[in-house]
């Protein structure tokens, strides 16, 4: 998609910038437009292949700013967007971010403990979800299920994750459960762009699984014991891949991480 063809998607003044890969020009066919609009906070959109944030210009803590490193500015009348992204220095937001995700997954892991059953299993599993992302960006590489699972080689969290149990029947079955996820909270990608996704990453099973598992994690995060998803939540998560022992195991890393 051309700027032109990005643009006419966000309408408005507002200050707008493509982030991730398509900005790098390091993208694959299955990669999503990251479009930012810096008129206030608000929920996502998606418009075809485009997944649209709108945040604030004010706000840039680093599991925001994170998301704009490498941002092409689009739309900047008042040169407010080009500033901000000056002031953002690569190394400092990534460590940043790097350890704010190693204290969330520790958090997590600590939850984990804390109860038992699937509940015990989807703390577990979000703990080495926020693990993988704060390897990734400890490695150099903003957060990104499909462009980072080669920083994490050599990671303790990768045993922790399921990767290995992409399967294609497992992929199509994690991708129909965050279908009903998104339909019930009203919330996250259309149905067919998620199917699209899958069928486009069927080559990459393991980033096409981790994609689906924090995806599903991001959707419930606000509420993840509530609205009756939990059904739903095991298949899109993955959560029988859980082993004995793993919210110790990754909350040990996060201890070594963040000393």
């Amino acid at each position: 998609m051309r700027d032109s063809d990005l643009l006419a998607l966000v309408p408005g003044g507002a200050p707008a910038g493509l982030g991730g890969c398509r900005a790098r020009g390091q993208s694959l066919d299955q990669c999503d437009y990251n479009l930012t609009v810096f008129d206030g906070p608000g929920p996502d959109e998606y418009r075809g292949p485009a997944r649209i944030s709108h945040a604030a210009l004010s706000d840039m803590r680093p599991e925001r700013s994170v998301h704009y490193l490498g941002m092409r500015v689009l739309r900047d009348e008042s040169w407010d967007l080009r500033t901000a992204l000056a002031s953002l220095k690569p190394g400092p937001v990534l460590s940043a971010y790097s350890r704010g995700r190693a204290v969330e997954a520790s958090m997590c892991c600590a939850r984990a403990e804390s109860c038992d059953g699937p509940l015990s299993a989807l703390w577990a599993k979000a703990g080495a979800l926020h693990l993988a992302e704060a390897a990734m960006a400890a490695a150099g590489s903003g957060p990104s299920p499909t462009h980072g699972l080669a920083a994490l080689r050599g990671s303790p969290v990768l045993g922790e994750l399921g990767l290995e149990r992409a399967s294609p029947t497992l992929l199509g079955r994690m991708c129909e459960s965050v279908v009903g996820i998104s339909r019930c909270l009203g919330s996250g990608p259309p149905p067919e762009m998620l199917r699209a996704k899958r069928e486009a990453m069927a080559s990459a099973p393991a980033a096409c699984y981790l994609y689906f598992a924090s995806l599903a994690w991001r959707l419930i995060s606000p509420d993840p014991a509530g609205g009756g998803l939990g059904r739903l939540a095991r298949v899109a998560m993955d959560l029988d891949a859980a082993s004995p022992g793993s919210a110790a195991r990754v909350r040990r890393a996060c201890a070594r991480a963040l000393g």
